[in-house]
């Protein structure tokens, strides 16, 4: 089983609450860094490693992952027991962290393949988290596909985001994404922008502003 033993930890005392970042494919823990001065003070992040590892042919790290990508006849597919192990993981570290800090509110953050693992782990562990941020997620049928305790969700806060051009996870993805909580009537916040697959600083903008109106 997966285990997360790599993170770098930013901000003094989580008076206000607890983010967790989570990269995308072929990052590490150090891409989303520079998002945490979105939370302002009284806020303490933690940016984790994936742990899955991605060698050159050279035999150095080229990077991360939360889950392998198989090519298929079919197009790309997920190595899912890896996701399961991933989404394990991250609730380990949140059962040790949680305490440890002591903050009001936990929150996850996601970017890409992290954004799968917010789902995941909002739909499963929603007594753990008080919402999530999916940015430029991917719907992958496992994920949604489940019985979810939906008074378990009532009153969660969840912000995601998606480039209307994104060539690497299709903008069809959050549409699928939206109207699946759609139907369970979960609220939520989405932001648009005409990019491909990145953080603009729209969504920076966008984001800061939703998490100031839901963590006050």
């Amino acid at each position: 089983m997966f285990e997360i033993t790599e993170w770098q930890r930013s901000g003094d005392k989580a008076t206000r609450a607890l983010v967790i970042l989570m990269h995308g494919y072929g990052a590490d823990m150090h891409d989303l860094v520079s998002l945490s001065s979105a939370f302002g003070e009284g806020v303490v992040t933690y940016s984790l490693n994936a742990p899955g590892l991605l060698p050159s042919p050279e035999g150095t790290i080229m990077g991360r992952s939360w889950f392998n990508l198989i090519s298929s006849p079919f197009g790309m597919e997920y190595d899912l027991e890896d996701v399961e192990d991933s989404a394990q993981a991250v609730k380990v570290f949140l059962e040790k962290i949680i305490p440890k800090e002591n903050a009001p509110k936990v929150y996850l953050l996601g970017f890409s393949q992290g954004a799968c693992l917010v789902h995941h782990l909002l739909l499963r562990e929603a007594q753990m988290i008080d919402g999530g941020i999916a940015l430029s997620g991917r719907y992958v049928d496992e994920v949604f596909d489940g019985d979810f305790d939906w008074s378990q969700l009532k009153g969660k806060d969840l912000f995601m985001s998606h480039g209307e051009s994104d060539f690497v996870i299709p903008y069809e993805s959050s549409e699928k994404i939206r109207e699946f909580y759609k139907s369970h009537k979960m609220n939520f916040e989405f932001t648009s922008f005409p990019g491909a697959h990145d953080i603009p600083l729209k969504v920076f903008k966008a984001m800061k502003n939703w998490f100031n109106k839901v963590c006050k």
